[in-house]
């Protein structure tokens, strides 16, 4: 709070608006709404009128307050090595273990994979049936609007993951819809699902900003997704566009 108070201050002199941005899309910051606010607190206290001042003081408060909670992410580093590599034709590529294989539907701009070929194909499927060890993971690469199959979807993580979060509620269970964190340097939002024999966890990372992302959807079997979360973020963070370096 007292941090915040003298950054209140500090506004108070500066007689122009403030941009800055960290951390891909996640974190932009847009001071100049605060210091409109101040600026009224200032003239409403030189009017006399304290009440006034102090409650748009506390509403700039508030509105920094949500900027660092914002730009305040959890960083994830992943540690899996992944030894294989796939060129997708749609100008991307992604890594993964060595004992991994490439299902059979893998095209321009997405790919299927998985611990054997049934768990690669069942990805796609309405139901995931996975057993015990069995991990199936689907990449999509592309623009919001390409990665949504046509949709038209907000250009952002928010409004990806929002997107997705609607459709898979209509068939899963669907938690945790606001994770948002940097992962391996690069903005991502993921949120988890479930079905009858599976628990999974889809991953919107943003690959160049603001236009192409890549999709990451993993599934294990019941009770297994938190072991095989590291090696899914790992997938997720080896993906880029090719000719560019990770």
């Amino acid at each position: 709070m007292h941090a915040r108070v003298l950054l209140l201050v500090v506004l108070l002199v500066m007689s122009f608006p403030v941009f800055a941005q960290a951390q891909g899309s996640l974190c932009r910051i847009d001071l100049s709404s605060a210091n409109a606010t101040l600026t009224q607190a200032q003239a409403a206290a030189a009017a006399g009128d304290l009440e006034r001042a102090l409650g748009l003081i506390q509403r700039a408060d508030q509105a920094l307050a949500a900027i660092e909670s914002r730009c305040d992410l959890e960083v994830v580093q992943p540690d899996v090595v992944l030894e294989q590599t796939y060129a997708g034709q749609g100008g991307f590529s992604v890594s993964y273990p060595a004992e991994w294989v490439v299902g059979a539907s893998a095209n321009a701009n997405s790919i299927t994979l998985g611990t054997d070929e049934a768990a690669a194909n069942a990805i796609q499927t309405a139901e995931p049936n996975l057993t015990a060890g069995q991990r199936g993971t689907l990449v999509v690469y592309g623009t919001p609007a390409e990665i949504a199959g046509g949709a038209s979807v907000e250009r952002t993580l928010d409004g990806i993951i929002d997107y997705f979060a609607s459709q898979l509620a209509t068939s899963f269970l669907v938690r945790n819809t606001d994770h948002v964190y940097v992962l391996d340097g690069r903005a991502a939002a993921s949120l988890d699902f479930a079905g009858a024999s599976f628990d999974g966890m889809m991953i919107v990372i943003e690959i160049v900003e603001g236009r192409e992302y890549a999709l990451v959807a993993g599934a294990a079997a019941k009770g297994e997704l938190a072991d095989f979360l590291p090696t899914l973020q790992a997938v997720a963070a080896s993906i880029s566009a090719q000719g560019a370096a990770r």
